[in-house]
């Protein structure tokens, strides 16, 4: 009665088939073959077979703070620059929020996602983001690049093994034209303080920056928390967090420790009320 009964929950656990369709249709390529769309909010994803994309498949509503956060910040004729930008999922609320006017710039290495992230840019009919298959650090030439199928946590590698050769450059070099950039988007598992060395002109002009910290992820390059939070904060910038997913931010500092041993997205801004005019965002500094 028992094992009856258990089969019959798992028939009726919609994340059960969830899952196994991800897995069906997400890996075997059947998703982009078939031209399967995935509606996040207000846009479209192709189903490419890809670990991110399955993760929306199963729950539209992943990653949620980033959109909100991003929809909230920026604006119309607004600079958007994306770092990591995987298959669109940043990039694509940012370059619908900055319009026509706007520009956007994305940086995506892996050359198969990156061919993902165009598809996804054409599906939604953006035509104002410029894209740069390649890394980005603080020298140029070509670093090794992993390969997985969880592409949200493919990263610099310092082996050639199983892993892909990619270009990498310096931000500063693609955007010394640029007079101002309204927000940076960072999160590049682990290889953040190389890239903010490599960018240190471009963070001047920068308002406000979002980016993600990972102790593990920092760890496998050798460095902490402490050394991309000094390097922000020498680059003119206040640090925030958002407090425990409002619409607040609260301030911290270099020391601050994350909340999660996994990873978690903190604030960098150099003029608290522009942001508060732009979000709409409460700032407590109790």
């Amino acid at each position: 009665m028992n094992v009856s009964r258990k089969l019959f929950d798992l028939i009726r656990d919609k994340n059960l088939f969830q899952r196994l369709s991800a897995v069906l249709i997400g890996r075997s390529g059947l998703g982009r073959l078939l031209r399967i769309k995935i509606r996040i909010q207000d846009y479209y994803i192709i189903f490419h077979p890809t670990g991110i994309c399955s993760a929306f498949w199963r729950n539209p509503n992943a990653y949620s703070e980033d959109y909100e956060f991003i929809h909230s910040f920026l604006k119309e004729g607004d600079i958007y620059i994306d770092i990591g930008a995987n298959v669109g999922v940043t990039v694509i609320p940012g370059a619908k929020s900055i319009g026509e006017k706007g520009r956007a710039i994305a940086f995506e290495p892996h050359p198969t996602i990156c061919s993902y992230l165009r598809e996804n840019l054409e599906l939604n009919g953006l035509m104002n983001v410029e894209i740069y298959n390649c890394a980005l650090g603080n020298q140029q030439g070509y670093i090794y690049f992993s390969n997985r199928f969880n592409d949200e946590v493919n990263k610099v590698s310092i082996s050639s093994e199983n892993n892909l050769k990619v270009s990498i450059a310096l931000l500063d070099d693609i955007a010394k034209e640029l007079d101002s950039v309204t927000l940076l988007k960072l999160d590049v598992e682990g290889y953040e303080k190389f890239v903010i060395e490599g960018a240190r002109e471009t963070l001047e002009k920068v308002k406000c920056i979002y980016f993600e910290v990972s102790e593990n992820n920092f760890h496998n390059f050798g460095y902490k928390t402490e050394d991309v939070l000094t390097a922000i904060q020498q680059s003119g910038f206040g640090l925030f967090k958002r407090k425990d997913g409002k619409k607040e931010i609260v301030p911290i500092d270099s020391k601050y420790i994350p909340v999660s041993t996994v990873y978690e997205n903190l604030i960098g801004i150099k003029d608290i009320e522009d942001f508060k005019n732009r979000t709409q965002w409460q700032v407590s500094f109790k």
